[in-house]
């Protein structure tokens, strides 16, 4: 214990005498902070003064809105397919209001699509209403299932006169149930087959071939288009005729008068022509503008060589306004070559018995 606090106070003397002996140096001076207290609290406001005012946001309370409950939808109600029904699809031939000749044959196609939930098997095409234009029912020789299309098709031929016509059809299934195609509406309807008979050919000319034509009234024979005699009758070409409505047509016409006496006459009796299907004897007959009283009967005949003249239709006019359009079907007398006779007969006053054929003609 002794000899360790005599060490420890060796060292101790030691160190003392090796600082007094080290060489002392100058201290380095230290900058001194200076520190300007006005400076320091202008910068502070100003500091404070650019910083936005803090925003203290309320919180909104999550509140959610009570909607009123949805009307309840009603339940749809499946739709059971029924057993026929068809939708038209097209018109694969002859399309509504074509122009056809008289007695043209033709065959109209109609496309249908089976919308029904049976199969189509036997089914049957039928005339309903309308015009008949061929047989009363055709047969659908397909068997046609549900979403199928089908082509129905008949034989028909055109009526043997001008006009627009129209025949109405329906299905028939084995169990003899009718039934039509779906209209946009929904309701069931009728197809149809719609057509316009016209006469497109002419193929006799009556007034252009007058001058051909043998004329004669109740006296005996007479010249065409010359000047009237007193008391005769007299046949002339007028190309532009005043009508009963007194307005004038640029059809040419036969202006015609029977001899001035009680149950006079005028006939032309025209050259020889061969009838051929689909003839028809076309045009206008009336009474002049002027001829106030005009009281005629006008005729249409024929005659075949050797064979005494035969009636084929008349016609009773009188000044009324009015012209008649005559249109005479002459397939009865198809192959046949005979002189057709165009005649005009006066009653009982034969004063003022003035008229015409307008534009008579045949045409096919």
């Amino acid at each position: 214990m002794t000899k360790t606090r005599f060490v420890t106070s060796a060292w101790l003397v030691l160190v003392l005498l090796l600082s007094a002996c080290a060489p002392r140096s100058t201290p380095t001076p230290q900058p001194t902070l200076s520190i300007n207290m006005d400076a320091m609290n202008t910068q502070a406001a100003m500091t404070l003064e650019a910083q936005p005012t803090p925003q203290i946001e309320t919180p909104t309370p999550n509140i959610s809105p009570v909607l009123p409950e949805p009307p309840s939808l009603p339940t749809a109600t499946p739709q059971s397919i029924p057993c026929n029904r068809a939708t038209f699809i097209a018109d694969v031939t002859i399309p509504d209001g074509a122009s056809v000749r008289p007695g043209e044959p033709m065959r109209k196609t109609w496309r249908l699509r089976n919308d029904g939930a049976c199969v189509w098997s036997g089914y049957n095409l039928v005339f309903t209403e309308g015009t008949n234009m061929g047989a009363d029912t055709v047969g659908i020789n397909a068997t046609v299932y549900p979403g199928e299309t089908v082509d129905i098709s008949i034989d028909l031929a055109a009526p043997n006169r001008t006009g627009n016509f129209t025949g109405y059809y329906k299905l028939r299934d084995a169990n003899g149930n009718i039934f039509g195609i779906t209209a946009r509406n929904g309701q069931e309807i009728a197809f149809w087959v719609r057509i316009r008979v016209m006469l497109t050919q002419v193929t006799y000319d009556f007034a252009a071939d007058a001058a051909s034509a043998r004329w004669q009234d109740g006296f005996g024979d007479l010249p065409y288009n010359n000047s009237p005699a007193p008391g005769r009758g007299f046949a002339l070409d007028i190309l532009s005729p005043r009508m009963e409505d007194k307005t004038h047509t640029d059809l040419r016409a036969i202006q015609a008068a029977p001899n001035n006496t009680a149950n006079g006459y005028l006939e032309g009796a025209f050259p020889y022509y061969t009838v051929q299907a689909g003839d028809h004897f076309v045009a206008g007959v009336g009474c002049h503008a002027d001829a106030k009283q005009c009281l005629l009967t006008f005729q249409l005949s024929y005659r075949e060589e050797g064979s005494a003249p035969v009636i084929l239709r008349t016609w009773a006019e009188k000044n009324d306004g009015l012209i008649n359009n005559v249109d005479v079907d002459l397939s009865s007398l198809a192959g046949k070559r005979v002189s057709f006779i165009l005649t005009v007969n006066a009653g009982s006053d034969p004063t003022d018995d003035l008229g015409f054929w307008l534009q008579p003609r045949i045409m096919r």
